[in-house]
């Protein structure tokens, strides 16, 4: 049975899966943490959600959201754990003091945002089935980083080997083509963690070995290719002395 959300909302509010319509009232203003879960609120993401002072928890994921992510959510001074379906990233999170970051299941489109990477209390991030393109960005400022999901989206270029403390990992289904790094997690994952990237290579089940290149190897290489250009120029001296001493012979007996 559908049910108006804002008699609902107390200070501290779970009212998750039970068919609430409506938009977010501006009581929310007053909330400490909301779990909101699979519902059917509505309203557009960028003008429902205001600043709230006091809001460290919010959870409204799989609800009928459309819009952008505000930037307001950067004013959120105490937020630690934010979960919504709908928008994009806005970069103003970074002043966040974040530990749980989960965004998945959107439509999410460009490129994760550089300031992503100095969100120092993260511990969860999770952006998996988005449209994400282009490099994900240098995360080595999150030191607490335990729990990383990028799957199913369209990520290239990575800097994952600071990220030392995660323990668990799955970027299946990108467009990575470089070595594993060499991260514990990294080396632990299953092979579903891994699978469907263009080229990803390293020592775990299922990945092909990376083609070694050293130092000896390009080293020798640039020999040879010095060796037969020597040995071609003194060919072509060779031979166009002897045309040049025929053709001199010739002219001297005629």
């Amino acid at each position: 049975m559908e049910q108006s959300f804002e008699k609902w909302v107390t200070r501290s509010s779970f009212i998750s899966q039970k068919q609430f319509t409506g938009q977010i009232p501006p009581s929310l203003r007053n909330c400490t943490s909301l779990i909101s879960e699979g519902n059917r609120l509505t309203g557009n993401i960028s003008e429902a959600f205001d600043i709230y002072p006091i809001l460290n928890y919010i959870s409204s994921s799989n609800n009928r959201f459309y819009g952008e992510l505000s930037p307001k959510w950067g004013q959120c001074h105490i937020l630690t754990s934010l979960s919504i379906s709908a928008g994009e990233i806005p970069k103003e999170l970074e002043a966040l003091p974040l530990f749980r970051l989960s965004l998945s299941g959107n439509q999410l489109s460009g490129k994760i945002p550089l300031e992503l990477g100095a969100l120092s209390n993260l511990e969860h991030l999770n952006l998996a089935s988005n449209n994400l393109n282009g490099s994900i960005p240098d995360l080595g400022e999150c030191l607490r980083l335990l729990n990383l999901n990028l799957s199913n989206n369209k990520l290239g270029e990575n800097s994952f080997n600071d990220l030392r403390s995660l323990t668990i990992v799955n970027i299946s289904y990108n467009q990575l083509q470089s070595r594993l790094p060499d991260v514990k997690a990294f080396h632990k994952a299953s092979f579903d963690s891994l699978r469907n990237n263009k080229g990803l290579c390293g020592k775990a089940t299922g990945l092909n070995p990376c083609v070694h290149t050293t130092n000896n190897d390009v080293g020798h290489g640039k020999s040879t290719k010095v060796i037969i250009l020597v040995v071609l120029t003194l060919f072509g001296g060779i031979l166009l002395l002897l045309a040049s001493s025929f053709f001199i012979l010739r002219r001297k007996i005629l």
